[in-house]
């Protein structure tokens, strides 16, 4: 069940990438010439910029989505306001033929009008302040958003829903809040963090008296599918679902917690770099098995200790991780939303398949690292990364670009994400069993994968100085139907409108 390359991949390749990676951070330290205040060496900040940073586009396309052609016309401004308020609309319009074969006017991901959560869409964020601020809310689509040190939600999407986040503190930072609600349509995982600096002073800047503990609480709902309501085959379809065979089980009525605790502090700061070390401790009231079905009321825990380093536009960290069997660490990622809702389509494409780990050794701790790299060198050029891999398991990566100006006239963005990399698989043309390589596995696109790629160009510039895109984009990615079921979802579009510029 598992490639003969997985015990080394938990070894030198792991260690070799964290070496990478600072080696990266130490090329930045050097070359960056920038020196930025204090409060911007704030890893919430990076990330919330980060997430918000994608120029709209308003304007004409063509939008293919599963082998069905859509005419597009599209509205995405960001509308600057005045003081600490941002907003950003995103008002897609697809035209053609429904399910039976009339012309209609369909949202984004040719999904009907007939729900909440498509007019909601309408507006991508809303938001005051910054999460640093002592107040700070945010409404709309929810991107790499992070509770803590990230060891329970780390990267975590609602997947083009709305979703609300919000901080509040104490203006001298000695309390906080910070909270998470992912779709005000219907709400299901939401949850905070109760952050406190108990040696903090007004009258000393010292960065030892910024020892940060805090205490986590996260929960799912409905962490299993509802097949009530659906037809023969719909409820078939969940029931052969990986995660959905606890349907069956004694106590799925109960909702998915998380608890945990952590404590850091800073060992080195100035102007430039700031440096901390932290620990966290979790606990789930469930397990996971090796088949990626999970059981719940039980219990299983995990422990991480780490380093992060915080540069002007930087931030990297690495974690060691230790956890008993059935625990799965930051739970809530950018995969979450997915894996608890997908199905079998017979009719369609595969479903996702991005199961967390897997155990060979029943009742043994796994262990193994977590590293990240965020570098946002200019504005509008962005670089991110993640690797995790414990042991007797395959590594899992996220990647994602962003460049908008560096090469004059020219945009691009690109994300991908893939679990279980080097696993064997079934080559559903020959039906054979193949044991690809770490790096064969890595650029083969499969239910285990998530991509999106667009990439634009300036053609001209109309009077005013709004300049005109065109666009192109791939996307295979995972969006809910019409009864919250995850289905992986084949997107390409041509575009050509007035480009909105990213504050």
């Amino acid at each position: 069940m598992y490639s003969k390359m997985s015990e080394p991949m938990s070894s030198w390749q792991t260690y070799l990438i964290s070496i990478l990676l600072i080696i990266v951070q130490l090329v930045v330290l050097i070359c960056l010439p920038t020196v930025l205040s204090a409060q911007e060496l704030n890893e919430s900040d990076l990330l919330e910029k980060v997430a918000l940073q994608q120029s709209g586009l308003s304007g004409l396309g063509l939008t293919v989505i599963d082998g069905q052609p859509y005419f597009r016309t599209q509205a995405q401004p960001d509308i600057p306001l005045p003081g600490k308020f941002g907003v950003g609309l995103d008002v897609v319009l697809l035209i053609g033929q429904n399910q039976d074969e009339e012309v209609s006017i369909l949202a984004e991901d040719g999904e009907q009008w007939n729900n909440l959560n498509t007019f909601m869409r309408a507006v991508r964020y809303l938001r005051y302040g910054q999460p640093s601020d002592s107040l700070y809310a945010r409404y709309g689509e929810l991107d790499l958003v992070t509770i803590g040190h990230g060891f329970i939600m780390s990267g975590y999407s609602n997947h083009d829903r709305r979703g609300l986040r919000s901080n509040l503190g104490l203006a001298n930072k000695k309390l906080g809040l910070e909270t998470v609600l992912n779709n005000l349509a219907e709400p299901t995982i939401f949850g905070g963090r109760l952050y406190a600096r108990p040696l903090q002073t007004a009258d000393s800047s010292a960065f030892w008296r910024k020892l940060e503990v805090g205490l986590t609480y996260l929960t799912d709902i409905d962490p299993i599918p509802d097949i009530e309501d659906k037809t023969e085959a719909e409820e078939k379809s969940v029931a052969d679902a990986p995660l959905a065979a606890a349907v069956k089980g004694e106590n799925t009525e109960k909702p998915l917690q998380a608890i945990g605790a952590d404590i850091g502090i800073p060992i080195f700061e100035n102007k430039l770099i700031r440096t901390d070390i932290y620990s966290d401790i979790a606990l789930l009231n469930m397990k996971q098995q090796s088949d990626g079905r999970r059981k719940f009321g039980e219990q299983a825990s995990g422990y991480a200790a780490g380093i992060r380093f915080l540069l002007p536009r930087t931030i990297f960290k690495t974690e060691y991780r230790i956890f008993t069997e059935g625990f799965v660490p930051t739970i809530f990622d950018y995969t979450y939303e997915a894996l608890k809702g997908q199905a079998l389509d017979p009719a369609g494409p595969n479903p996702p398949d991005f199961e967390g780990k897997e155990e060979e050794v029943k009742g043994q701790a796994l262990r193994g690292f977590y590293s990240m790299l965020l570098f946002q060198p200019l504005k509008n050029v962005s670089l991110l990364g993640t690797i995790e891999n414990y042991s007797r398991t395959e590594p899992k990566m996220y990647l994602g670009v962003t460049e908008d100006g560096l090469i004059p006239k020219l945009s691009f963005r690109a994300f991908y994400t893939k679990s279980r990399i080097g696993q064997p698989y079934i080559d559903i043309k020959t039906g054979k069993k193949e044991d690809p390589s770490f790096i064969e596995d890595l650029i083969r696109l499969d239910e285990k994968s998530a991509f999106i790629m667009k990439v634009g160009y300036e053609i001209l510039e109309i009077p005013g100085g709004y300049p005109v895109e065109i666009s192109m984009m791939r996307e295979i990615s995972f969006r809910p139907d019409e009864d919250g079921i995850y289905r992986t979802a084949k997107k390409n579009s041509f575009e050509i409108g007035i480009k909105h510029a990213v504050e």
